[in-house]
């Protein structure tokens, strides 16, 4: 079974078209990149992938389900989605790291939600910041904060909005090894960029413009300059 299947799906924002009749199939172990300048349509794509939105128009498919307002409250499906917002604010809401990270574990897991709270931290290297208000952290760490909000409760379907945006040499270079780590658990990873360094162990490429998919497929397109040119990401 694919993980996600989209068919002529649109979404506007009341009457202003953000994506528009998307069709999309995700298979299981896939490492997919979506490609394209700020406004192209990345974000709301994954909001769509995550089934936190809607859409306006058409049938997205997340595990087999159709996705309705009722299905985005679905505990057994969030369950299996973790997306990482672009704006790791938006992710961080307790006062402190430790209760941001075990939040999700807490609530969907069911078991001993402290193990994989402690387990995200290391992964992430935010252990020292456990009793640090997250308002209080750099950009960086942040973001590594919001990453590892995700990794603590261990979903099979995982979505990053410019992960890498406002993070130094070193932090790409540890999301990278990151991504590996995933990829070696068998994870279905999609991740919305306009960095086009930092595209490491992609399976495949989606190339977005306007708020439609222009080019889907072999990663071999990040070497055509004139196409990159044509979708504004050099």
């Amino acid at each position: 079974m694919d993980i996600a299947q989209l068919e002529h799906v649109s979404y506007s924002y009341r009457n202003d078209p953000a994506i528009v009749d998307i069709n999309l199939n995700i298979k299981r172990g896939e490492v997919i990149y979506l490609v394209g300048e700020n406004g192209a349509g990345k974000s709301t794509l994954l909001l769509i992938l995550a089934a936190l939105f809607v859409p306006t128009r058409g049938i997205a498919k997340i595990f087999g389900k159709v996705i309705t307002e009722k299905v985005t409250k679905d505990v057994c499906l969030r369950r299996k989605i973790g997306i990482v917002f672009q704006d790791p604010d938006i992710q961080l809401f307790s006062p402190t790291v430790y209760d941001d990270v075990s939040f999700a574990p807490r609530h969907l897991t069911g078991e001993d939600y402290k193990k994989y709270t402690e387990k995200a931290m290391r992964i992430m290297k935010i252990s020292h910041l456990k009793q640090r208000h997250p308002y209080e952290l750099s950009e960086g760490e942040k973001k590594r904060v919001a990453i590892a909000t995700v990794l603590s409760y261990d979903p099979e379907f995982m979505l990053f909005d410019e992960p890498t945006a406002n993070m130094d040499g070193k932090g790409r270079r540890e999301f990278k090894l990151l991504l590996k780590k995933l990829i070696d658990e068998e994870k279905t990873i999609v991740i919305a960029t306009h960095l086009l360094r930092d595209i490491v162990y992609a399976t495949r490429i989606i190339g977005m413009y306007e708020g439609k998919i222009e080019y889907d497929g072999d990663p071999s397109i990040l070497k055509n300059k004139k196409y990159l040119e044509k979708l504004n990401v050099i």
